[in-house]
């Protein structure tokens, strides 16, 4: 890019990791989403225990 050649090097990037950029991306880590993760485990935990269905 044009716009930051005075500022940059070829070899240097604006983004520290640009695959973060890409949408297939996905972290290794989601950082202060702990509840968040905790929460959605909690709630499928019940389909990997051996219970009986519920009636409806």
């Amino acid at each position: 890019m044009e716009l930051f050649k005075d500022v940059l090097s070829y070899e240097e990037s604006l983004f520290r990791n640009e695959e973060a950029l890409h949408p297939e991306f996905l972290p290794d880590v989601l950082p202060h989403r702990e509840d968040e993760v905790k929460a959605i485990a909690d709630n499928i935990k019940v389909l990997f225990q051996e219970r009986a269905p519920a009636r409806r």
